[in-house]
């Protein structure tokens, strides 16, 4: 009764809140004028050096300090200066800087270690998506996306990749850099010849853990701010023509595999694997892009870290396969935590992780109009070739009343060509109300072989109501209330509970330290939220807790955290291997702390600990993750997760131990070829797998990949005469890509 109460005050707070906050007026936010970028007249000698002398006639930008001193000047001087002519976008610049710091060539590369040099753009003027590019002193090359305005916890997809340039020059006390972007590699729209976008240049001096833009923008949203979409400068290009190249990037594979068939007694089978196909990429508009794909292959694709899971639900793994990244936000359909109505790697991988042939497909992003628009149908295949499973997915949304507002509509299918078949619509919209209040709302129902599907029922209904103030400095919030049917059923989406009630809230506040502080800022949050099973109306789970988190200037930072949880089990779970939790209803209390060091020094350390209640059990957490610059080129990272469990309370003398150990390497032998190693281990399932990838990349669109896999039983390492049984399977594969452009 007192969990039901509960969850009836904080269903009467929040509907009370939307109804206020439905009554206030949408506010849309004016842009200052364009500025106009100068074009080009000259031809540059692209080097890396800015030796023509117009580079200080052309456009140029002076940007402030965003961290760790708002609106100052940056602590070294730079000269920044952006052009184009018919085919590229220019950003050319001189960087000052007593301590330059460049410790990777990585494709990609994404930390706080190198000094930087990058720009964000906007190119639909949404307020809400961006692409990035940034270099360091060593020529690195990391491309980006931007969604959802830089809210969330990670909100960058940094698998997105095309087609630019980049040259450095580094001297004593500077640095000069010439990016060159071709306009068939930016989304944009574009009237009569004139684009107009947003932009935020973005500049990064490691050694003093400092970052500065262009233009101005505030802290107040926390560690993302500086990449919002919403906060670029409107510029403006004239006389520029959309060009519209096809890439085709045919791929040859081939490579050897050894699959273990018997343990006792031990028999093993040696094959080859051949395979060609093809990508195809064209840009029917400027903004609007197809994909194409024949027999596709991800071979070369890094594999998952691991994760240890002492939960009884499903672990969420992120997208990282190429095809799948061109506008991916559009299809991140969310409703709630990590669950979402599309979930791309339901396509090709299926639920024990275990790859499936795809035949192949296609794959159309973009806008047209005032509408963003995302198509995706693949097909996988059978080993004969036969057709096994076709997926389908349309998306649409339409920005309405403001920046940041918009409505719209998914479709998704999965067909197994035996007359089984599960379909999914869903309508969503998400409203910026007074400030940065922000209302989302999720409808979907599912329709599938052996269910009731009746439209007009709750049963296979999955909907969720979002309200949150999108801010870090003062009071913000989060409240959500949902609900997810018994017969609701995505196959082609990502749901880890059944059959539920929720109720969910954040209350937090954050500030900013004054100047003279050694604090950079802190934040206080509290959070409360209940799951009822829809049958029994009876609590499955309800927590309640408390976090405090603080980050110094120096970029040392500290959090504690400790929460009450209560879990209702209507059945006994399997957790790991051989643990085994009997239904029943269990009150749990956790607690944790940890501390991180500067990630821009060339030795980094973070430490996370746990303690509490598992179910009946006991529980310890000690999380330890390394990475050091041995040298420059040379990186290493190292994670070990160790968990202890006491079955019986912490003087139990029956423990169960559970390791997670990861060790990954990366040798850049220079922006066009690098070796990377990843080997990890668990104790769950005693499996340990190693891969190693070199990659040579003489240019964008061009790869060739040596890939080894080795999957291993832990438990037979130490047995000497059953070491080679102890590998159940064994891949080396060469995979050569090369892209032409028509």
């Amino acid at each position: 009764m007192v969990v039901l109460a509960i969850f009836a005050l904080q269903t009467f707070i929040m509907l009370r809140i939307v109804c206020l906050l439905l009554l206030l007026p949408c506010i849309s936010f004016g842009q200052d004028e364009p500025i106009e970028i100068k074009a080009l007249t000259e031809k540059i000698d692209f080097d890396g050096q800015l030796n023509e002398s117009f580079w200080p006639e052309m456009t140029s930008f002076s940007t402030v300090q965003h961290l760790p001193f708002n609106g100052e000047k940056p602590s070294e001087g730079e000269a920044i200066y952006l052009t184009y002519d018919k085919d590229y976008l220019y950003l050319a610049a001189k960087i000052e800087g007593q301590n330059i710091q460049a410790p990777s060539k990585k494709r990609d590369e994404f930390s706080l270690r190198p000094d930087w040099l990058g720009i964000i753009l906007d190119g639909y003027n949404d307020d809400e998506n961006g692409l990035g590019f940034f270099t360091t002193p060593s020529a690195t090359r990391t491309d980006f996306t931007v969604f959802e305005d830089a809210v969330g916890e990670f909100p960058v997809n940094l698998d997105w990749n095309t087609y630019w340039d980049v040259k450095t020059k580094r001297f004593d006390d500077h640095w000069t850099v010439e990016m060159r972007i071709p306009f068939s590699s930016l989304q944009f729209q574009e009237n009569n010849g004139i684009a107009e976008m947003g932009l935020i240049v973005w500049r990064a001096i490691a050694s003093k853990n400092e970052t500065d833009t262009w233009p101005l923008i505030a802290n107040e949203w926390g560690d993302w701010s500086n990449f919002k979409p919403s906060m670029a400068r409107q510029i403006r290009l004239r006389n520029i023509k959309s060009s519209k190249p096809i890439y085709v990037t045919p791929y040859a594979l081939a490579g050897l595999d050894r699959v273990v068939t018997s343990q006792s007694p031990f028999e093993a089978e040696t094959g080859t694997q051949m395979a060609v196909g093809a990508d195809v990429k064209y840009n029917v508009t400027s903004n609007l892009t197809l994909d194409l794909s024949v027999n596709t292959d991800f071979a070369q694709v890094e594999v998952d870290d691991a994760q240890v899971n002492l939960d009884r639900f499903s672990l969420f793994f992120p997208e990282k396969r190429q095809f799948f990244q061109e506008r991916a936000a559009i299809f991140d359909l969310r409703v709630g935590g990590p669950n979402r109505i599309f979930y791309s790697r339901r396509i090709g991988i299926d639920d024990d992780g275990n790859l499936e042939k795809i035949m192949g497909g296609a794959r159309l992003t973009g806008r047209i109009g005032n509408y963003d628009i995302g198509v995706i149908n693949m097909a996988t295949r059978h080993d004969n070739w036969s057709l096994k499973n076709n997926f389908s997915i349309i998306r649409a949304r339409k920005k309405v009343l403001n920046a940041n507002s918009y409505i719209g509509i998914i479709g998704t299918n999965k067909t197994n060509f035996k007359g089984e078949n599960n379909s999914v619509y869903a309508l969503d919209g998400t409203f910026r109300l007074r400030g940065n209040h922000l209302l989302q709302m999720r409808w979907a129902q599912s329709f599938t072989n052996g269910f009731e599907n009746n439209p007009l029922s709750l049963k296979p209904t999955r909907f969720i109501l979002n309200l949150e103030k999108v801010q870090f400095n003062g009071f913000n919030y989060d409240l959500a209330i949902g609900r997810r049917g018994e017969d609701y059923n995505p196959e082609l989406g990502f749901e880890n509970r059944t059959n539920f009630t929720s109720i969910f809230a954040i209350l937090g506040y954050g500030w900013q330290s004054k100047p003279e502080s050694k604090i950079l800022q802190q934040s206080f949050r509290m959070f409360n939220f209940s799951f009822l099973n829809n049958d029994s109306m009876l609590d499955e789970t309800s927590n309640m807790g408390l976090q405090y988190r603080v980050e110094w200037k120096s970029r040392f930072s500290y959090y504690i955290f400790s929460y009450l949880r209560r879990e209702r089990l209507f059945e006994s779970v399997s957790l790991l291997d051989d643990f085994i939790i009997q239904d029943g209803l269990y009150n749990i209390n956790v607690w944790g702390t940890g501390f991180g060091t500067p990630s821009a020094r060339a030795l980094s350390y973070n430490l996370n600990l746990r303690a509490g209640d598992l179910f009946s059990s006991k529980f310890f957490q000690i999380e330890n993750n390394i990475e050091w610059v041995v040298f420059q080129d040379l990186g290493v990272g190292l994670f070990y997760n160790y968990n202890p469990i006491f079955k019986n309370g912490w003087t139990s003398d029956e423990i169960i131990h559970v390791h997670l150990a990861r060790l990954k390497f990366l040798y850049t032998l220079s922006t066009k070829l690098s070796l990377s190693g990843f080997l990890q281990a668990t104790s769950d399932g005693n499996v340990g797998l190693g891969n190693i990838r070199f990659r040579y990349n003489p240019r964008e669109g061009v790869d060739l990949f040596l890939v080894y896999n080795n999957v291993t039983e832990l438990d037979r390492l130490f047995i000497q005469q059953e070491i080679q049984q102890s590998i159940p399977e064994q891949v080396l594969i060469a995979k050569l890509t090369y892209t032409f452009r028509i």
